[in-house]
């Protein structure tokens, strides 16, 4: 391949090239005195106009057929040259835009520039796959930690529903409905071998023990697919405890980083691994993510998303506010009108810059990253914004690590005591090298269906009318179960007004003590708590709960049950206990509509809160037979 050796522009994209051919073609500038002596047959004319690519039987291809001449043998690229031999009108195309930017190289160079910056450095993603992977590897201990802390409560023996009970329904049901093995499948979980509280507390230590193996770069795939497993398993016992879009999410990035790790007993340290396919499948998954966040809002008809006044009732109405949410509620309706604004821009146009050129790329990483530490600093989700951030670190790549790392490097220890290796020439034993190429199989074969499914869900949600036959359809059914491929979407539909469900239990019908929760609203004085991380399932669920108004949601006659048996597991959940010596005969469930209060009003009285419109959520219930428990999942 003979080249203008004084172009930056063709400088840049040769040194790209030498990559992709992989050393299969010589790249030399006309430049060089031996050029004209080699190459006789090349005019020094037709070299400063365009690339000539001169073949092992002498032949001379110019411009863009020259261009992908070269690139026949690369894997990814290899096909351009067939679509040019075959179709004229691509072959015309492509040469006219050839000659468009050879023209005005200059111009082109400086568009260059801007967006993929100066240097033509390969991006490598060794380090960024290490962090991305102890990143998730992190959320999966988090979550782990924080589930383990409320799993008897929720699902254990004397819970709210316990697994037990739940297990042995599914089993009756697949028994009527003859499922034989296949529930199995239907139904992936460990708890078909034991589902009792030990096997609980079992489940959430494996899932820990995986998760630090996998922190500390110990057969980091085996770890990771652990979790998932464990994670699975206990989202398939937690019913509706477990059934929230950060769970789907966290499943389908703990399946993408365990097939994103190397199947080695550590971190590889020469540049066997690559980590390329996996990168673009996080990226096609944050892409996803985010569009359809977006779409949701939009395409549901609410009215309060498309007149850009959904902020004005957000921070109040979200289901776990804390302090800052108050002050973000009292921001100018311009100001809030204007972060609506750019919360679609974020969500709507930057994720098509997923897989844009580098420096476009880079800003979609800070874009998307704003976007949720803002959401962090103003509501309480757990470790589904977290989650949201180690994904965007796919959007980097080492150098940009390396440019971080001097403001972060406490951050970065762990990715930068991996060696980068010799991406080039690696040393690795044959079997950890055949392994490679088991997991890079693997991840092809992944990479298929999600992209499959993923299209198609992209299709539904922006209105086609699919049949939901075919293929794809049958491929969605199958992996459902296995939460690999997932949608997602929060707020839809802007709740305007917040319901609020407060409990207080009586020993005479007169005397009413509330029940008060750690995190949800409830003492009009009390701020509302900062939550970093955790996830508390019951005040969430109470939530949606007060949104159901006339239909409360299955579980929470069982959990009144259990707060009228004065479960441990389940006041355990709670911030106290207004019964400690008697169990209370009574139980009433109000609903208020609260608010927050205004700036002169907290001033005034210290109230965060203001309560209005007390209405009774339920009947008053009474426990007339303590000693004669009922089926507490009924």
């Amino acid at each position: 391949m003979i080249f203008d050796g004084d172009c930056g522009f063709c400088r840049f994209w040769i040194e790209r090239w030498k990559h992709w051919t992989g050393g299969r073609v010589e790249f030399v500038p006309y430049q060089e005195p031996s050029v004209a002596a080699r190459f006789p047959e090349v005019p020094v004319s037709d070299c400063e106009t365009s690339v000539q690519l001169v073949t092992t039987d002498g032949r001379v291809r110019s411009a863009a057929e020259a261009v992908f001449q070269s690139l026949a043998g690369v894997f990814v690229l290899g096909w351009l040259i067939h679509v040019y031999q075959k179709f004229n009108w691509f072959r015309r195309s492509t040469e006219f835009a050839y000659r468009v930017v050879a023209e005005r190289r200059m111009f082109f160079s400086r568009i260059n520039r801007w967006l993929w910056g100066r240097s033509p450095e390969l991006p490598q993603h060794r380090q960024t796959t290490s962090l991305l992977v102890r990143g998730v590897a992190l959320i999966f201990l988090v979550t782990f930690i924080s589930l383990w802390t409320q799993i008897h409560g929720l699902i254990g023996e004397n819970g709210i529903l316990p697994a037990a009970r739940f297990m042995q329904a599914a089993d009756n049901f697949f028994d009527q409905n003859n499922v034989g093995t296949g529930r199995y499948l239907r139904l992936p979980t460990l708890g078909w071998l034991a589902n009792g509280d030990a096997a609980l507390h079992a489940y959430c230590l494996l899932g820990v023990l995986c998760s630090l193996l996998a922190l500390a770069g110990r057969v980091p795939a085996t770890a990771l697919f652990g979790c998932w497993l464990v994670y699975l398993s206990l989202v398939g016992l937690g019913q509706d405890f477990l059934s929230f879009q950060w769970d789907a999410l966290l499943l389908e990035a703990g399946m993408l980083a365990a097939l994103l790790a190397p199947w080695q007993r550590r971190w590889p340290t020469t540049g066997a691994l690559k980590p390329l396919l996996g990168i673009l499948l996080t990226r096609w998954l944050l892409f996803r993510l985010m569009l359809e966040s977006g779409a949701v809002k939009l395409l549901s008809g609410d009215f309060t998303w498309r007149n850009l006044t959904a902020l004005q009732h957000h921070f109040e109405t979200q289901p776990l506010p804390h302090g800052l949410s108050w002050y973000a509620h009292q921001l100018p309706a311009g100001v809030l009108k204007s972060a609506t604004i750019a919360m679609f821009f974020i969500e709507l146009v930057v994720p098509f810059l997923i897989f844009a050129p580098r420096r476009l790329r880079l800003f979609a990483c800070g874009a998307l990253a704003a976007l949720q530490f803002a959401i962090i600093a103003t509501g309480n989700y757990g470790i589904f914004n977290w989650l949201t951030l180690v994904l965007c670190l796919a959007l980097l790549d080492d150098r940009a690590l390396r440019q971080l790392g001097e403001v972060f490097r406490k951050v970065l220890r762990l990715a930068e005591k991996l060696p980068a290796g010799n991406p080039e020439s690696p040393t690795i034993p044959p079997i950890a090298a055949r392994w490679e190429r088991g997991r890079h199989s693997l991840l092809i074969a992944y990479a298929v269906v999600v992209v499959l499914i993923g299209l198609a869900q992209l299709d539904n949600l922006f209105g086609s009318r699919s049949s939901g036959r075919g293929p794809v359809s049958w491929l969605r059914a199958q992996v459902e179960p296995f939460r690999m491929v997932n949608t997602y979407g929060l707020f839809a539909m802007m709740t305007t007004r917040r319901p609020e469900l407060i409990i207080e239990g009586s020993l005479d019908g007169v005397e009413w003590r509330p029940y008060v929760f750690h995190y949800k609203p409830g003492p009009l004085d009390r701020r509302p708590p900062f939550v970093p991380l955790h996830m508390p399932r019951l005040d969430w669920q109470l939530w949606f709960a007060a949104l159901q108004e006339g239909n409360p949601p299955r579980w929470f006659g069982a959990f009144a049950q259990r707060l009228f048996e004065r479960s441990p597991e389940v006041l355990a959940l709670l911030a106290n206990d207004p019964f400690p010596d008697q169990a209370p005969t009574f139980m009433r469930v109000l609903a208020f509509d609260y608010r927050f209060a205004n700036a002169t009003m907290r001033r005034n009285s210290g109230q965060w809160w203001l309560a209005t419109n007390r209405r009774h959520y339920v009947p008053v219930m009474r426990w007339e037979n303590p000693s004669s428990a009922a089926d507490p999942a009924r």
